[in-house]
């Protein structure tokens, strides 16, 4: 009986880690969906997006995930994702958002430069 009893026990705690493992992913989901939101209505997305309600609202306010497919990742260049990853990753750190966007421009024109150099160089190869 006491066997049982374990094996429930287990079981029934296999059964809360796992249900408190879905909550925190939908949690971050959420998260990372309203955070996604808040980035395409602060870069202005809502202007190309044919969703009336978002236009209406100077925000967006549809389908954050069909918009990164269909918006995000065709129409916002390589290079503004990536300054803009780099000042978001400045500001967590504590920077400025004027700060945060200085640095990352200064960083991305290093890596620019240091690129450049590179190709500058295999062309002489």
């Amino acid at each position: 009986m006491a066997d049982r009893q374990t094996k429930a026990a287990a079981a029934e705690t296999e059964a809360e880690k796992r249900a408190a493992s879905m909550r925190q992913m939908q949690e971050d989901h959420a998260l990372t969906l309203e955070t996604r939101r808040r980035l395409f209505t602060s870069a202005g997305m809502w202007r190309i997006c044919p969703e009336k309600h978002c236009a209406r609202a100077r925000a967006c306010r549809g389908d954050v995930e069909t918009c990164t497919m269909e918006r995000w990742h065709v129409v916002v260049p390589t290079e503004v994702k990536a300054l803009l990853l780099k000042t978001i990753r400045f500001r967590l750190a504590g920077a400025s958002p004027d700060e945060a966007m200085r640095l990352a421009k200064e960083e991305f024109e290093k890596h620019r430069a240091a690129m450049a150099a590179i190709e500058a160089e295999a062309a002489h190869v």
